[in-house]
């Protein structure tokens, strides 16, 4: 992979870990993390769950190699928030391609 194809400043998000009265997690998003990347638009799709219909894009942001990084964290690009699904190491731990969707609901 050439480094000049991470021309995208994103941000990874890691998840409120404040709990409050009734124990559910609270709180906002703590910012990690803002890695140059690759974004590779992956597929798009329709979903209709339980009478809402959704369009659901698939993307995989490619970024140097950093430890830590989990599927429950989320990935902020262009003012969208993306949820993390997958991550694999590649390039002998030069890279990773972190896998994400996104859902918007119309």
């Amino acid at each position: 992979m050439n480094y000049g194809k991470m021309d995208r400043k994103i941000m990874i998000q890691s998840p409120p870990t404040d709990k409050d009265d009734g124990g559910e997690l609270s709180g906002s998003w703590t910012h990690e993390y803002s890695p140059w990347a690759r974004v590779q638009h992956n597929s798009s799709s329709e979903s209709n769950d339980e009478g809402t219909e959704a369009m659901v894009d698939v993307l995989i942001f490619t970024i140097r190699y950093r430890s830590g990084i989990t599927s429950g964290m989320r990935v902020v690009h262009n003012g969208e928030t993306y949820e993390i699904v997958g991550i694999k190491e590649t390039g002998r731990g030069q890279y990773l391609d972190i896998s994400t969707v996104h859902r918007t609901n119309w």
